[in-house]
């Protein structure tokens, strides 16, 4: 995905590359009973089929995008590699985003999303006085 923003050359493959690649990993999680894991993955593997057959453009902001919810995967893998069971706090809003992304694509809105996401990143680093003060 990295290589995706060098330029067009060769993008398609590339992003074949990085399905197939979240494809696997989506199914060894449901084999492995890492259902967060799993279901974050498939909506990541849904956006990059988007990318695969052009509806949803390979900018910076998809890659950018892409490239966060995979930082929150890693994430996952290292609590299972600590002995936890790979969840992901707020994955629902995560998937609901990958979603959006596909539909504000095919309607040209992405920055209100962006927006969105970005908030929602800002109040999961929030500390938990903080996430009290934002739900009043």
């Amino acid at each position: 995905l990295l290589s995706l923003s060098d330029g067009p050359d060769e993008a398609g493959e590339r992003i074949a590359e990085a399905f197939r690649s979240i494809h696997s990993f989506k199914g060894n999680c449901g084999f492995m009973g890492f259902a967060d894991l799993q279901s974050l993955s498939h909506s990541l593997e849904a956006v990059l089929e988007s990318m695969k057959d052009d509806s949803t453009p390979c900018d910076e902001n998809n890659i950018g995008l892409l490239l966060r919810i995979i930082d929150v995967l890693r994430e996952g893998v290292a609590e299972v590699s600590k002995g936890g069971k790979g969840e992901i706090q707020g994955y629902p809003v995560m998937i609901d985003l990958l979603k959006e992304t596909i539909v504000a694509m095919t309607m040209k809105c992405w920055k209100p999303l962006a927006r969105r996401f970005e908030r929602w990143i800002s109040f999961q680093s929030a500390s938990a006085t903080q996430k009290r003060l934002c739900a009043r």
